[in-house]
């Protein structure tokens, strides 16, 4: 971890078949808010989601153990709110406080499940956001929103991730932005309801 951070933190995840660039544009204005950020990054293709969210809770706790960190929220669009759930589901953080959520397929990915019939064999990641009941999505604990407070923020159009598959149980707050699944990432909007909820507590 040599990210030079201070003050508030946040950890901005990307999702499945992305890269750290797609994030830039929401890291940019979370960071004129007056926000330290870590654009953290991962072989989304790659691995399992388990293994990605042990890397992850590692790099937070060592966040955490920085006394120059005051407090840790943390972005996290598609996949990579998988990611973040996994990653948290054993023992709270303390410092962390908000975690924001965008579109995240918390039910699974009905197109990941029309995917997987052709590219399942080369992702095993892919293989776990189908949206079926035996799926990886609906067996994970959802008690992510039980110890932090949880925002999240569905794309108005999203054929990757239907509305319904997006809704945590005890989300603090839940709501739709223009868009579509990734293009939501570069709308004004969509800055301005993090930046508020990582704020406040409220969209």
């Amino acid at each position: 971890m040599t990210a030079n951070l201070n003050r508030e933190t946040i950890v901005i995840i990307h999702g499945f078949a992305a890269h750290r660039w797609l994030m830039l544009p929401l890291a940019r204005r979370l960071r004129q808010a007056g926000y330290a950020t870590l654009n953290w990054g991962y072989r989304s293709l790659f691995s399992d989601i388990e293994t990605h969210a042990a890397r992850l809770r590692g790099d937070l706790e060592q966040l955490v153990e920085r006394t120059e960190v005051s407090g840790l929220h943390i972005v996290a669009h598609s996949m990579g709110s998988l990611v973040v759930r996994q990653a948290l589901l054993e023992g709270r953080l303390e410092k962390l406080q908000r975690i924001v959520l965008l579109c995240p397929p918390n039910r699974g990915s009905h197109a990941a499940t029309r995917w997987q019939l052709l590219a399942g064999r080369f992702s095993s990641t892919l293989r776990q956001l189908n949206d079926r009941p035996e799926g990886f999505a609906a067996r994970l604990a959802p008690t992510l929103a039980e110890r932090y407070e949880v925002a999240i923020l569905a794309a108005q159009t999203d054929f990757v991730v239907r509305l319904d598959s997006t809704h945590l149980p005890h989300a603090r707050q839940h709501t739709i932005v223009p868009g579509f699944h990734s293009s939501m990432l570069f709308r004004s909007r969509t800055a301005d309801l993090t930046l508020r909820f990582i704020c406040d507590g409220k969209l």
